[in-house]
């Protein structure tokens, strides 16, 4: 450690002490570790953080060199028209990316290329991202998305975001495939490798963990079952004939946040650092910028009554994405949880 860096621990560490024994005269009687908090999966979180003036290194997979993170708006349906408006709305507002729920039974009703079509009438699939979420229809929405590309003359290349596709994601939402694991692990594998060669900026692939949350998971089981998921895909797709640099590139993650500012960036810094040890340990060679990690805005933690409320709390979401090093952050529309989705939210 230099001189200077020794100087700036030092100070930090007794601008920390002075602010401890301000504290300590406020609360007479009570003892200054009432302050500390337990998150559910046992980690201690202390009342006060300061800089101890060293420079942070740069977390794995995230980029050498600055950038912005996307702003995603979630598209939902059935009428596929009413999709349309809102995509264009979200648009204009400012998203650079679009999370778009979409199938014959699932989200925006879409039985045909020709509905999607509409859904993305409006957008230009050259400067705004695309994360389809098709449910149990990956290969009919994928389909369908390189059908309208081509009709609109859009390169294939050009199409950027994520398939969606989650078999083990989905059976643990839903508790069946209809193909059954083997069949959708197949479909997973298949399009996979279209996407390699199709859709080179598009991963084929997701790992979902916002459904363990929803369930009730701590963070530490969210980000456990993250990385076996993750795992499993690799060795699916490895079997495929990918290398497991290749597999990986074609893997992205998706982690909700909640207004536990600290907590929640830790947690996505804690991927980065435990996916990239995955990668390493089976013999890959992960590059700067190659893990796509997206933040949600819990649904979980949104009220029904109190639009206000989920304003501050996706505030928090979108700082703890921010901070946390999110590649993408997605904050649920105010009155997510009564599902009306007006302009305003």
């Amino acid at each position: 450690m230099s001189t200077a860096d020794a100087d700036k621990e030092s100070r930090a560490g007794d601008l920390f002490e002075a602010w401890r024994a301000q504290v300590e005269r406020e609360l007479p009687g009570t003892s200054f570790a009432t302050l500390y908090t337990q998150t559910l999966d046992g980690l201690t979180v202390e009342p006060l953080y300061v800089s101890t003036g060293k420079t942070p290194s740069l977390l794995p997979g995230i980029a050498p060199v600055p950038r912005a993170w996307r702003g995603v708006a979630r598209v939902q349906g059935p009428d596929p028209a009413l999709a349309s408006a809102r995509a264009r709305v979200a648009v204009a507002q400012g998203a650079d990316e679009l999370w778009i729920e979409a199938g014959p039974d699932h989200g925006v009703h879409t039985l045909t290329a020709g509905d999607l079509a509409l859904v993305l009438s409006q957008v230009d699939l050259v400067t705004t991202g695309l994360a389809l979420e098709p449910g149990g229809n990956a290969m009919a929405l994928t389909a369908a998305l390189v059908a309208v590309a081509d009709a609109r003359g859009v390169p294939r290349a050009a199409l950027r975001g994520g398939l969606g596709v989650d078999p083990l994601g989905r059976l643990a939402r839903t508790g069946s495939l209809l193909t059954g694991l083997a069949g959708a692990m197949a479909e997973a594998r298949e399009l996979a490798a279209f996407a390699r060669v199709e859709l080179p900026s598009m991963r084929a692939l997701r790992v979902d963990a916002t459904l363990y949350h929803e369930a009730g998971a701590d963070s530490v089981s969210q980000l456990a079952w993250s990385l076996s998921t993750g795992i499993a895909y690799l060795r699916e797709l490895m079997d495929t004939g990918l290398s497991l640099d290749e597999a990986a590139a074609s893997v992205e993650f998706v982690l909700p946040v909640t207004g536990e500012l600290l907590p929640e960036m830790a947690k996505l810094r804690a991927m980065r650092v435990l996916w990239d040890k995955v990668v390493r340990a089976a013999g890959g060679e992960p590059t700067p910028g190659s893990m796509a990690l997206s933040a949600h805005g819990a649904l979980r933690c949104r009220s029904r009554r109190d639009r206000p409320v989920n304003m501050l709390r996706g505030t928090l979401e979108i700082i703890a994405g921010a901070l946390g090093g999110a590649d993408a952050i997605l904050a649920p529309p105010l009155d997510a949880a009564l599902g009306s989705l007006d302009e305003q939210a």
